[in-house]
């Protein structure tokens, strides 16, 4: 009998060992990508991770959470992708994609809401961000203006992390360290968030990058609403801080004028609508080597008139990324998982019970709209930003889930149902 005990006690304890690695080396992932030359230890951490959850699963030691408000969209939208690839024009590098940038998101969320399914690990998952965001931030900024002796002037950027990639992971790490500012006493930790939000802050405006200004304006307006004092006073620093940076010479009125006039988006935009034409239901395919087809580029640039057409490169745009490779119907569904997410703000907003909700629900809600504005004007679709997007899902369903009224079998239905 005391064998059994002691056998049934060393199980338990290999078993939290295996859930706690799993954290660790997701937790790791995540603060790893923004930072060049850490792909195979990012590859690492997650097929580990990966093959240790799905072995808790198939032994029957951990209880897989499956039925988020997101699944059912997230299935839809798959299986349509997946069936987009019988008709891609470019198949091998479609399916490739369609692993590599769908079905690799939607197993990292799915690791992420059951294995960081607590306030704890809801923490964890926040602290981690600010953490690879402000050390990021710091590390490049030393990199890029002392050691390679750039001047202030210069727009920050790198080859392994563009300029129009950056504010994505800044500016919700700066709403983050505003949310968590003043639910800490201890010094050491306002320090730390201090050192978060201004070094965040600083290399944000160095990109000069309009849709980045833009995006922080349009967050920290949302997150004015909750949190008016703190924000308010964050933002008038920002704002008298844009007449001191670089910055300023791209958002004057004349400078705006001219990048309005001058800007390829609308011309980019023109041809894939050209491309949506021909292809209205399945798209051309999940492939993302196909912006680069020169023969295809051409053979829709020639239906424009000739000031209309630009130089080929990828969409700058969600909304026209998922149609062009997804059609109308995908287009639909991947737009139904925000409608989704607000769903899930509400109900949390509406819980007087989930403290921790309530806490963060405006903050949520800025950091979305960050990635969607952002989105409009820049390739949101790989990488840091759409890892930063699923965070952002898992973050929600995190929240929705600590919801007691969450757990009723009849809600859980009903969130279902409208998804």
């Amino acid at each position: 009998m005391k064998l059994e005990k002691m056998e049934h006690f060393e199980q338990e304890r290999n078993i939290e060992i295996i859930k706690k690695t799993i954290v660790c080396l997701m937790a790791a992932f995540v603060f790893l990508m923004p930072f060049p030359h850490t792909t195979a230890i990012r590859e690492i951490c997650f097929y580990i991770s990966g093959l240790l959850f799905v072995g808790l699963i198939i032994v029957k030691q951990s209880l897989f959470y499956f039925r988020s408000p997101f699944t059912v969209t997230l299935l839809l939208f798959a299986s349509w992708s997946f069936l987009g690839l019988f008709f891609a024009l470019n198949k091998p590098n479609s399916i490739e994609d369609f692993y590599s940038h769908l079905v690799r998101y939607i197993i990292f969320y799915f690791i992420l809401i059951n294995s960081f399914d607590s306030k704890k690990g809801f923490l964890t998952i926040v602290h981690t961000l600010i953490a690879s965001a402000s050390i990021f931030s710091i590390t490049c900024g030393i990199y890029f203006y002392a050691i390679e002796e750039n001047p202030v002037s210069s727009r920050i950027d790198f080859k392994e992390f563009q300029i129009n990639i950056i504010g994505f992971l800044t500016i919700i790490s700066f709403l983050f360290s505003i949310n968590l500012l003043p639910r800490y006493r201890q010094w050491h930790v306002r320090i730390w968030l201090i050192i978060s939000i201004i070094s965040t802050a600083v290399i944000t405006l160095l990109t000069q990058s309009i849709s980045t200004v833009i995006a922080l304006m349009v967050s920290l307006l949302i997150l004015s609403l909750n949190k008016t004092k703190i924000v308010l006073c964050i933002g008038f620093v920002i704002v008298i801080s844009l007449f001191f940076f670089p910055v300023k010479e791209r958002i004057n009125p004349e400078a705006l004028e001219r990048k309005i006039q001058g800007d390829d988006r609308y011309k980019i935009a023109l041809t894939y609508y050209e491309m949506i034409k021909d292809y209205p239901v399945t798209g051309i395919g999940y492939g993302m080597q196909m912006w680069y087809d020169e023969t295809l580029w051409e053979k829709y640039s020639q239906r424009l008139p000739e000031d209309k057409r630009a130089v080929m490169q990828d969409p700058h745009n969600i909304v026209v990324s998922v149609a062009v490779r997804t059609g109308i119907v995908g287009l639909i569904l991947y737009f139904y998982l925000f409608i989704i997410y607000g769903k899930m703000v509400l109900a949390v907003s509406r819980s007087e019970k989930n403290h921790l909700g309530q806490e963060w629900v405006w903050t949520l809600v800025a950091s979305m709209a960050v990635y969607l504005v952002k989105g409009m004007f820049e390739p949101a679709l790989t990488n840091v930003p759409i890892y930063i997007c699923y965070i952002l899902f898992a973050l929600i369903t995190i929240v929705w889930r600590l919801n007691s009224s969450a757990f009723d079998e009849e809600n859980i239905k009903g969130m279902e149902t409208h998804s």
